[in-house]
């Protein structure tokens, strides 16, 4: 693997059953990346990430569910040269609005999502705006098991870049969430990503991406 991630979340809500619920969301990711040569592995840090800010939810309806996301996004990369426009930390505003519609049916329970981010790091090379756009359905297999898929696409804009660097970014995604306990979840998902960019050589890529995650609820 090129690289490895460790993710730990945390959500807290005010009366998450109330009709309009408000919480606040906590992110933290720190990254490695493999540099070992000759078929040596050998991980060392490469980048921490953070997602800080607040959530709402508001029940239209006993099935249908509109969330709003707003977060402050400060980004470490430890690789980041001192001076110069290649420099990637800094941070940014994530900003999402989501519709989830829970059916009668156990296999159709879609949630549709559009989100923008804005990027403002220390050099000016990686500075950016993106909008993004998905669409996720989770299945309930039985009283354990939930199956989930989704698509995303995302379309970057790297504005301070000479010539303009403009990215497509699309992923596709298979999950599986299982109940190991009444508070306790296990998740298992893989991910497709294809980037497309406007400067091929060095920014088009494929990646597929596994994780593994555990969940406690209060």
């Amino acid at each position: 693997f090129n690289f490895a991630s460790n993710t730990l979340a945390v959500y807290a809500f005010y009366k998450p059953y109330e009709r309009f619920a408000k919480g606040f969301k906590a992110q933290t990711t720190y990254s490695m990346k493999n540099t070992g040569k000759n078929g040596r592995t050998l991980y060392t840090k490469y980048s921490m990430t953070e997602e800080i800010g607040p959530i709402v939810k508001y029940a239209i309806s006993a099935r249908s569910f509109l969330t709003a996301e707003l977060y402050w996004t400060p980004h470490h990369f430890y690789a980041d040269p001192k001076t110069g426009i290649n420099r990637r930390s800094g941070q940014g505003v994530l900003a999402r609005v989501s519709l989830e519609f829970i059916s009668a049916s156990r296999f159709w329970n879609p949630t549709g999502n559009f989100g923008f981010t804005f990027d403002n790091t220390n050099g000016t090379a990686y500075d950016m705006t993106a909008f993004g756009l998905g669409i996720s359905n989770n299945m309930r297999l039985n009283k354990k098991l939930g199956f989930s898929q989704s698509i995303d696409s995302n379309f970057s804009d790297y504005y301070a870049t000479s010539p303009r660097r403009n990215d497509r970014y699309l992923s596709g995604r298979i999950g599986l969430n299982y109940s190991l306990m009444s508070k306790i979840s296990m998740l298992v998902d893989g991910t497709y990503i294809s980037n497309f960019s406007s400067q091929p050589s060095a920014y088009k890529y494929t990646r597929f991406l596994g994780s593994l995650g555990f969940t406690y609820s209060l």
